[in-house]
């Protein structure tokens, strides 16, 4: 057996059993990439359970630019993310997502990509995650649904939206989770949170340089 993202599945026909054996022996060397295609001029972030909005750097810690936005030629905002290494006494810096083109090598646990083009998770040995969800709120009732924060959230955006009220619906959200054991920094399960007792939830950044700066 073989698994197959549904472009290749559709043209699974077209290669032989030696072929589909010869991809399996040199999967391990292969580098998985891909792109998410959800363009929008205004997305919201939500990043452990608090949003992003308009910010230059949504998220940085320890001196390095882990979340940001840039627009495109057509003025779509464009996902960058980069991801934090513990090596000893020593933080290495990996660009996994650019422009919403994202790559990784091998050296990791396990890719969970969704055929919808919406979600893609990441697991790394040494029990670090990524995580990236797209999902479009288009009406206050998906609000909640979405993040019962979010709906009350809504009213701060006006003065920085050209929408009032519901008009600032419809809104592409990028939901993003990490988790950094060895940096005891967790942003899974909607909340921020670390074991020395720092914690963050249902937080608004708006228009800040820095939305929040850990470290």
């Amino acid at each position: 057996m073989i698994a197959l993202c549904a472009t290749h599945h559709a043209k699974a026909d077209a290669f032989t059993v030696k072929q589909m054996r010869e991809f399996k022996n040199n999967a391990q060397n292969e580098i998985v990439k891909g792109r998410f295609e959800w363009l929008r001029d205004e997305v919201l972030a939500r990043i452990g359970g608090n949003y992003f909005f308009k910010n230059q750097v949504e998220l940085r810690i320890c001196d390095v630019d882990v979340v940001w936005f840039e627009r495109d030629d057509a003025g779509n905002l464009c996902l960058n993310i980069n991801f934090i290494e513990v090596r000893g006494q020593k933080l290495w810096v990996h660009p996994i997502m650019r422009n919403n083109d994202w790559i990784f090598n091998t050296n990791v646990l396990d890719i969970d990509c969704k055929a919808s083009g919406k979600e893609l998770e990441v697991k790394f040995y040494d029990g670090s995650m990524v995580s990236i969800a797209f999902k479009e709120i288009k009406t206050p009732g998906e609000a909640i649904d979405f993040d019962e924060n979010m709906y009350g959230l809504l009213d701060n955006l006006k003065e920085v939206m050209d929408g009032v009220g519901d008009e600032t619906l419809p809104l592409l959200v990028a939901d993003i989770k990490f988790k950094f054991p060895k940096l005891d920094l967790d942003f899974t399960k909607n909340i921020t949170s670390s074991n020395s007792g720092f914690m963050m939830q249902g937080c608004l950044m708006i228009g800040n340089y820095y939305g929040v700066q850990i470290g």
